[in-house]
């Protein structure tokens, strides 16, 4: 999927969640609520792979959200980078996450989707790469929350000064 070498740079926090609030799209009357912990903290990763990572996140539950507010939270702890996702959407069958995450695969099978169905399945190649972890909890009807944890270099941290 896409570009398979890892390219680290470092970056602030605060700049990846700028660049998706500007890629989120407001659709089906959606709106975005992000949080970040700590705020000023300089890593070195692949911003490139973490940014395409949260905006298919995003654009997924954009996708199978309606009137609802999609969390956004980013956190460095001990030498990770967690993500959250989380929306009050149509939710899906867990179990079926494994067929999901296969390329173009939209999830649904009576509904037409936007999309190719690449999200999931590019999400998964990147997190591969990072060395990171994946885990989704998903209620059909309710809504889904997305956990990403990806290994990151901490460089600075203007909130310990």
């Amino acid at each position: 999927m896409g570009n398979s070498v890892i390219q680290t740079e470092p970056f602030v926090l605060n700049q990846i969640t700028t660049d998706a609030i500007h890629s989120f799209v407001k659709r089906n009357d959606n709106s975005l609520k992000v949080r970040i912990s700590p705020k000023n903290t300089l890593i070195r990763t692949d911003k490139k792979k973490v940014q395409s990572i949260i905006n298919n996140l995003l654009d997924n539950s954009n996708k199978n959200s309606q009137n609802n507010i999609i969390h956004l939270h980013l956190r460095i702890f001990s030498g990770y980078l967690y993500i959250k996702v989380k929306d009050f959407g149509n939710g899906f069958d867990i179990n079926k996450i494994g067929k999901f995450i296969q390329p173009f695969n939209q999830g649904a099978e009576r509904d037409t989707k936007q999309g190719l169905g690449l999200g999931l399945t590019i999400i998964k190649s990147h997190i591969d790469l990072l060395k990171g972890s994946f885990k989704a909890r998903s209620t059909i009807g309710e809504g889904t929350i997305f956990f990403v944890k990806i290994p990151v270099l901490i460089v600075h941290s203007k909130d310990r000064l």
